[in-house]
C-alpha cells in the first residue's frame, strides 16, 4: 500500500494538474464565447446605426424625389431655364418667388436648411439665399456627385464644411457648420433631365442622433469617415485629440473633419488597422484588439457603404470591453493558487467565476435591448422567435414571455403573412433582405413597417436577425404628399395630374369595354368679370359652388376635374357616340339657378366643348385639343351651347394655321400688292380721291381674301408692319402719280385697331409723310366703327391730335357695328362712309331706302359728308344724288385695280 503521505501528495498532485488544466481550458472558452458575443453584439450595433443612417438618408431621397416630380417645380424651373439667366434677371424672376412660397413650408416642416436648383452650366437658377442665385456654389466643386446627378440618379453628399455660415440649433452663425445634400434631377414631360434640384441638411439634428444611439459603454462610440480616412462626424475625445496635436481648439466644430494619423502607434502606417479597412471599401470587425485614432487600444466593427459612399465605425476601449474577462482571469489564477487549501474555497472561486459570466451575459444583453429599434431573433428553421429586446414588447404590446417561444406569424396580418415567409426564401438565399410590410400588434392594430433581416449564427444554428422600424409617419407623410400632388386644393376635385391618369387609362381600356369614351372641356362664361367686379375671393366660392353642383348632377360613370382657372373636365365612357350627349344638358341645366355669395345673385352660363375618342388608339393629348377646339367654337357661337368636335374644326385650325406660317413671310416675299378704288363726287361724276385696298397672292395658297387673312395679322400682330408698308406703297404711289402729272387729292388707307391700340401710328404717319415730301391732307385714315366700342380715353386723345395734324378722318363700315350717334358726336370725323349693305337691295327694300335717307340726312346734319359704298347702277345713283349724299364709290364708277389701271383710267379725268 501507498504511503498515505504519497498518497495525499500524489492526489495533490494530480488534483493540481487536473485543476490546472480545467482552469486553462476553462478560461480559454470563456475568452472564445466572450469575444463571439461581444463581436456579435457590436456588430448589431453598428448594422442598427448604419440602418438608421441609411433610412434617413432614404427619406431625404424620397423627400426630394417627390418634389421634384411636382408639376408645380418642374414648371416653375422651366420658366426660370427659359429666361436671360443673369443673376439680375434670376432674382427678379416671378417664378423665384413662387418657387420659394411652394417649398417654404416643406422646408420648414421637416427641417431642411435650403434648396438649390442648377442648370447644365452648374449656375444656381433658384436658391433659398439670393446670394446663390446666378453663381455657382458648394455643390459645383464635387464633381462625383454632379456627375451622378446628370446620370438621373438621387445622391446624398457626406457631412463636409458649408460654404458660408450657419445658424446651429442656438441660433449662432458658425463659419464652416457641418451641412450635407440630397440631389436628384428635375425631368421634364418628354423625360430630359432639365435641372438639378437639392436640398441643404443640418446633419446635426438627426445624424448625431443616430450615432449618439450607437455608442456603447462609457468609452464607445460611433463615427463615420471617408475613403481617405478624415473623421465625418463628432469625436467625443476632442480633449484628447487637442492634447496629441491631432486638432486644435480653433478648429473644432460640431462635426471634426481631420485626418486619422496616430503616429505614435506606427509611424509606418498612417492610418489605422481600421481606417485602412475602409479605405479599401472594405467590412469587418475585430475583437482581439487594434488601435484607433487616439492611438487606444480598442475593439470594434466597421463597414464601408458603397452607395453613400462613407465608413462606420463602431468601438469601445478595449480595456473597458474585456474589464470583466480580465477580472475572470485574476479570479482563475486566485482559483489555482488556493485550490490546495481548501474546497469550499474552490467553490466560492467557482460562484465568483460564475458571476463574472452572468456580469458578461448582462452587458451584451443590454447592448441588445438598448438598441434605437425592436430587434427579434427568430429561428430560421421553425419560425419560432428565440429572443426580442424590451423595445420589441413595447413596440408590438405583448409581453416577453408570450412574445419569445411564439412563432413569427403571431405579428403578421393576412397581407404581410406571405411576404414574410417569402422574404425567408430571400434569406436563405442572398443572406438578407430589405423589405417593407405590415405587421400587427396585441390589440391588432396595423403598423407599417422597414425590417432588415440578416442571416446569421447564433448558439450555432441559423438565425434570423430582424431589425424592425415603424415607418407610418413615412407613409401618412407619402400618401399627404400623393394627394397634394393629384388634388385641386379649392375645390378638392381631381387636378390636371388626376384627369390625365384617369383619361389614359380609360383610353387604355375603351376597345376591351367596347365603350368610346367622351371627353368634355367646361368653360364658365365672362367668369373674369366676376373676378374683376367682385373679387378673387368670391370667384372662389362660385367655383366651389358649380363643382359641388356639377358633382352631384353628374352620374357615377363620370368622372369630374378641375382642369384649372374656371374650366373643369368630365369624363365618361358610353357604349356608343351620342350626337348630343344628355350629359352635356345635365350639367347645363346646373347653372339655372343663380349663385348667391353675400346677399349678390349671379348668373353664369356655360360652354361645353365635347369630343369622343374613335377607337382607333387616339391618345389623351389629341382628344384634350379636340375638345378645346369645340370648346372654343362654343364660345364663337355666342357661348351658353355646347359645342361637338368635327374634322371640320380641324381643317380650319390647319387652314388657318397655314396662313398664319404664309403671313410671316410675304412681306419679305414681296407677294402683296395694292388696288385703287376711284370715289367720285355726286355732284359732276368728277373723280375726288381713291381707296387703296391690300391685296395678296401666295405661291402656295394662291390669291387669298382681305377677309380671310387681315383678321390673322390682326391677332398675330403682323398687321402693324403689314400697315406700314401700305402707307409706305400708298405714299410712293402718290408721288409717282404727280411725277407723271396726275394731281389727285387724296388716297384713304385703313387703319386696323391694334395699329391705332398698339403701335406709334402718329409717329410711323409723320416720319413716312416727311421721308416723301407730303402733306398730311393727301391721306386720308379710314377707321372701323367697331374699334370705338372699348371708348378709351386714349383712343379719342389719338383722332383729336391726328385730326390737328391736318388728316382727314372717313368713319369706315358705318351701320355694320354697334352704331352709336354718340361716335358721331365724340370723335373728329370728316366723313361717314355707309356700308354697301345698305346700297345693295335699297331698290327693292323700302326699308333699306328709308334707313339709307335717314343715314345721310343724320349725318348732314352733323356736318359730316357721306361716301355710299358699294354703288354699282344708276338707279342708286340717281336715289343717293337725290337725297344728297356727297360721295360715290363702288363697280358703277369702276372696281379696285392695279396703280398702273388706276392711272391709266383717269389720268385724263378732270380733278376737282
Amino acid at each position: 500500500m501507498m504511503p498515505l503521505k504519497k498518497v495525499f501528495f500524489s492526489s495533490l498532485a494530480l488534483m493540481l494538474v487536473v485543476t490546472i488544466l480545467a482552469s486553462i481550458v476553462t478560461l480559454t472558452v470563456i475568452e472564445s464565447n466572450f469575444k463571439h458575443n461581444t463581436s456579435q453584439s457590436i456588430k448589431a450595433v453598428r448594422n442598427i446605426t448604419h440602418q438608421a443612417i441609411v433610412s434617413w438618408s432614404q427619406e431625404n431621397e424620397l423627400h426630394i424625389q417627390l418634389l421634384a416630380q411636382t408639376p408645380e417645380v418642374k414648371k416653375l424651373a422651366e420658366e426660370l431655364l427659359a429666361i436671360d439667366r443673369t443673376s439680375g434677371n434670376l432674382i427678379s424672376a416671378p417664378a423665384q418667388q413662387s418657387l420659394k412660397q411652394f417649398l417654404s413650408p416643406v422646408l420648414e416642416k421637416h427641417e431642411l436648411r435650403g434648396y438649390f436648383i442648377i442648370d447644365a452650366n452648374h449656375i444656381s437658377i433658384a436658391s433659398s439665399r439670393i446670394s446663390n442665385i446666378g453663381s455657382t456654389n458648394l455643390i459645383d466643386n464635387q464633381s462625383e456627385f454632379m456627375k451622378r446627378l446628370w446620370q438621373g440618379k438621387t445622391v446624398t453628399t457626406l457631412p463636409q464644411p458649408s460654404d458660408v455660415a450657419l445658424q446651429d440649433n442656438n441660433g449662432v452663425f458658425i463659419k464652416n457648420y457641418p451641412t450635407m445634400f440630397v440631389g436628384t434631377p428635375i425631368i421634364n414631360a418628354q423625360g430630359k433631365i432639365i435641372a438639378i434640384f437639392t436640398l441643404r441638411i443640418d446633419p446635426t439634428k438627426n445624424l448625431r442622433k443616430i450615432l449618439q444611439r450607437g455608442r456603447i459603454g462609457d468609452s464607445g462610440e460611433s463615427y463615420l469617415i471617408n475613403r481617405q480616412g478624415y473623421l465625418l462626424s463628432e469625436s467625443r475625445f476632442d480633449h484628447e485629440l487637442i492634447k496629441k496635436g491631432l486638432i486644435t481648439s480653433n478648429n473644432r466644430s460640431t462635426f471634426n473633419i481631420q485626418a486619422i494619423e496616430p503616429k505614435e502607434v506606427n509611424a509606418s502606417t498612417p492610418l489605422t488597422f481600421m481606417a485602412e479597412q475602409v479605405n479599401q471599401g472594405k467590412s469587418g470587425s475585430n475583437a482581439d484588439g487594434y488601435f484607433d485614432y487616439r492611438g487606444k487600444k480598442v475593439i470594434g466593427s466597421w463597414l464601408w457603404d458603397e452607395k453613400f459612399q462613407f465608413g462606420l465605425a463602431t468601438e469601445v476601449d478595449y480595456d473597458e470591453a474585456y474589464l470583466p474577462f480580465s477580472k475572470t482571469k485574476q479570479s482563475f489564477a486566485i482559483f489555482t493558487a488556493c485550490a490546495m487549501l481548501v474546497f469550499a474555497t474552490f467553490a466560492w472561486i467557482f460562484a465568483r467565476i460564475y458571476n463574472k459570466m452572468q456580469t458578461n451575459k448582462e452587458q451584451v444583453k443590454t447592448l441588445f435591448d438598448n438598441a434605437g429599434d425592436p430587434i427579434l431573433i427568430v429561428d430560421f428553421n421553425s419560425g419560432n422567435i428565440l429572443s426580442a429586446n424590451k423595445l420589441s414588447t413595447s413596440f408590438f404590446k405583448y409581453s416577453d414571455k408570450t412574445l419569445v417561444g411564439s412563432h413569427v406569424s403571431i405579428l403578421c396580418n393576412e397581407d404581410s403573412h406571405q411576404k414574410v415567409l417569402s422574404s425567408f426564401a430571400t434569406i436563405r438565399r442572398c443572406g438578407g433582405s430589405l423589405f417593407e410590410t405590415t405587421y400587427k400588434n396585441k390589440f391588432g392594430n396595423v403598423i407599417f413597417v422597414e425590417v432588415n433581416a440578416k442571416l446569421v449564427k447564433f448558439n450555432n444554428s441559423d438565425v434570423v436577425l430582424a431589425i424592425i422600424r415603424d415607418i407610418s409617419a413615412r407613409k401618412a407623410a407619402q400618401q399627404k404628399l400623393q394627394e397634394l400632388v393629384s388634388t385641386d386644393m379649392l375645390t378638392k376635385l381631381g387636378n390636371r395630374s388626376s384627369f390625365d391618369k384617369q383619361l389614359s387609362l380609360m383610353l387604355a381600356n375603351q376597345e376591351k369595354q367596347k365603350k368610346v369614351v367622351i371627353l368634355m372641356l367646361i368653360g364658365i362664361d365672362e367668369f373674369r368679370i366676376v373676378n374683376d367686379t367682385l373679387g378673387h375671393a368670391t370667384g372662389d366660392i362660385i367655383l366651389k359652388t358649380i363643382a359641388k353642383r356639377i358633382k352631384n348632377a353628374i352620374p357615377d360613370n363620370a368622372y369630374l376635374y378641375r382642369f384649372g382657372g374656371d374650366e373643369f373636365t368630365v369624363i365618361s365612357a358610353i357604349p356608343e357616340k351620342n350626337e348630343k350627349p344628355n350629359l352635356c344638358k345635365i350639367i347645363q341645366q346646373t347653372m339655372k339657378t343663380p349663385i348667391t355669395v353675400n346677399s349678390n345673385k349671379i348668373h353664369l352660363t356655360m360652354s361645353i366643348g365635347i369630343a369622343f375618342s374613335n377607337g382607333k388608339n387616339i391618345n389623351s393629348s389629341t382628344l384634350l385639343q379636340s375638345a378645346d377646339r369645340a370648346l372654343n367654337s362654343a364660345k364663337e357661337h355666342g357661348r351658353n351651347c355646347c359645342q361637338i368636335f368635327t374634322e371640320h374644326m380641324r381643317y380650319q385650325d390647319e387652314q388657318q394655321f397655314t396662313i398664319l406660317a404664309e403671313l410671316r413671310n410675304a412681306l419679305t416675299n414681296n407677294e402683296f400688292y395694292l388696288c385703287f378704288q376711284p370715289v367720285v363726287s355726286v355732284k359732276d361724276h368728277q373723280l375726288v380721291g381713291a381707296e387703296a385696298l391690300i391685296r395678296w397672292q401666295n405661291p402656295k395658297l394662291g390669291f387669298v381674301s382681305p377677309e380671310t387673312f387681315i383678321s390673322i395679322a390682326e391677332r398675330s400682330g403682323a398687321i402693324i408692319d403689314i400697315g406700314n408698308w401700305v402707307l409706305e406703297e400708298v405714299c410712293k404711289t402718290y408721288c409717282e402719280w404727280q411725277t407723271n402729272g396726275f394731281r389727285i387729292p387724296s388716297i384713304s388707307i385703313n387703319l386696323s385697331p391694334v395699329q391705332l391700340l398698339n403701335s406709334d401710328i402718329e409717329k410711323v404717319l409723320l416720319a413716312t409723310l416727311a421721308k416723301y415730301r407730303m402733306t398730311p391732307d393727301c391721306i386720308a385714315l379710314e377707321i372701323t366703327e367697331g374699334v370705338l366700342l372699348s371708348e378709351r380715353e386714349e383712343l379719342h386723345q389719338l383722332l383729336m391730335e391726328l385730326k390737328q395734324m391736318g388728316f382727314r378722318l372717313y368713319l369706315d363700315d358705318f351701320g355694320t357695328g354697334y352704331s352709336s350717334l354718340s361716335y358721331l358726336n365724340k370723335y373728329p370725323f370728316d366723313y361717314l362712309k355707309m356700308d354697301k349693305s345698305f346700297i345693295t337691295d335699297m331698290e327693292d327694300n323700302v326699308k333699306h331706302r328709308n334707313l339709307a335717307k335717314t343715314v345721310i340726312a343724320m349725318a348732314n346734319s352733323l356736318e359730316l359728308a357721306v361716301i355710299a359704298e358699294g354703288v354699282e347702277n344708276q338707279w342708286q345713283v340717281d336715289f343717293l344724288t337725290k337725297n344728297n349724299c356727297q360721295r360715290i364709290q363702288g363697280y358703277f364708277f369702276g372696281k379696285p385695280v392695279k396703280k398702273s389701271d388706276f392711272l391709266s383710267q383717269w389720268a385724263t379725268e378732270k380733278i376737282i
